[in-house]
């Protein structure tokens, strides 16, 4: 495998689980890259994204003008997140942002999801490695479905947390709205009233004008 870092990043993780998972990704079309995307749940910026990944080494596409008709694997570093669902479930982490609607705005989780899956991924290494006379098959079972089930908890607790957040921002664009709305009808009852003070204000102008003009001039004292 390669040596070296590269930027990992979840939709980088979740193309290439999703490449493990279902074998060479191919279209006879050239739209393999819309079934990626469809497998990923993953489709504003795939394109320039596999471009990056492609130069990094990641993923091998074949692409005949603006076509894609092949997207594979390419050469992982050792330390990169495989597709291993019967332990992690690490596929519907790749998952977690594209549960947020589209057209919403995404808010980065906290604590980081990634970050969650690395320490379960260590901690049942370090499980792992206990020999078996200091603990049983069952209780080093156990504590991996334990720590599975924890990790999928905090997900969903984030999902819940990143729904919240996206309704408050559709709340507060709506607050907006309606406060845009509002400017817009005192301006109209504002320059409606201006209007009308000013044919007022002339009508009296007229009004005194033509009294003054009727009046006789006074004679003189002799």
């Amino acid at each position: 495998m390669r040596q070296g870092k590269v930027l990992r990043t979840r939709p980088r993780i979740a193309v290439t689980q999703a490449l493990e998972k279902h074998g060479p990704i191919t279209d006879d079309q050239g739209r393999a890259t819309a079934k990626l995307a469809a497998l990923t749940g993953h489709n504003t910026g795939l394109t320039n994204l596999l471009t990056d990944m492609e130069k990094e080494g990641l993923i091998i596409r074949h692409i005949k003008g603006k076509r894609c008709y092949e997207i594979i694997v390419g050469e992982l570093p050792e330390d990169w997140p495989h597709y291993q669902p019967e332990y992690l479930g690490i596929e519907e982490l790749a998952h977690v942002e594209s549960s947020v609607p589209i057209g919403s705005p995404y808010v980065e989780p906290e604590p980081d999801v990634m970050q969650l899956a690395d320490a379960v991924i260590k901690r049942v290494a370090e499980i792992l490695a206990i020999p078996d006379k200091y603990q049983s098959d069952q209780e080093r079972l156990a504590s991996i479905l334990a720590d599975n089930d924890r990790l999928r908890s905090q997900v969903k607790a984030l999902e819940i947390r990143v729904q919240e957040a996206s309704d408050t921002v559709t709340a507060k664009q709506l607050e907006a709205q309606g406060l845009r709305q509002r400017v817009r009808e005192l301006e109209a009852n504002l320059e409606a009233a201006t209007k009308k003070g000013n044919r007022v204000v002339d009508y009296e102008v007229q009004k005194q004008l033509a009294k003054i003009m009727q009046e006789k001039p006074r004679e003189k004292a002799g």
